[in-house]
């Protein structure tokens, strides 16, 4: 907290408060999730599905956390687990393009 004042005091000296045991405490509202907290996970899970399904994919009914279409004619599947994706196809240059997006 009392770095914070030092970079920007005319920001963040308001809102700089001290603890039954004079230690400061800087209370700030976030705009954003968290990196690590379960509404993080919870919002980056919500879109990456909005996402998958604005370009054709189809969330497995039985794994919510796999996802499939039509690729040329071949089946692409995307599996993730909280942030990690594993992309698969037939042609690597679908995952590659896949990636790119």
């Amino acid at each position: 907290g009392e770095l914070m004042v030092k970079v920007a005091p005319q920001i963040y000296r308001k809102y700089l408060l001290a603890n039954e045991k004079g230690e400061k405490i800087l209370y700030v509202r976030m705009t954003k999730a968290l990196y690590g907290m379960l509404k993080s996970a919870l919002l980056f899970y919500k879109k990456l599905v909005s996402d998958l399904r604005s370009v054709g994919f189809e969330i497995n009914p039985y794994d919510p956390c796999m996802a499939n279409k039509k690729s040329y004619g071949k089946q692409m599947t995307v599996v993730w687990h909280v942030d990690d994706l594993k992309v698969s196809h037939v042609d690597p240059k679908r995952v590659t393009r896949f990636c790119d997006w």
